[in-house]
């Protein structure tokens, strides 16, 4: 396990070379942005999901990407 990166809230630990784990920096509020990020989107992780709509699901994503740039 190594230090991949450091923000301003959170550390980015990798795990070899395919994983990486996020956690929050040792800051006064870490105890809670760790309850927020738990509870942040309701649903199932998307990697454990079938996809059934693989165009829409493309579309959607590059209007976000779009509009993220």
């Amino acid at each position: 396990m190594r230090l991949g990166a450091r923000g301003w809230d959170n550390q980015l630990w990798r795990l070899g070379d395919d994983l990486a784990v996020r956690l929050p920096w040792a800051t006064q509020d870490a105890d809670d942005q760790l309850r927020k990020e738990h509870t942040w989107v309701p649903g199932e992780p998307a990697d454990r999901a079938p996809v059934t709509r693989g165009a829409e699901t493309g579309d959607a994503l590059a209007a976000f990407l779009t509009a993220l740039h």
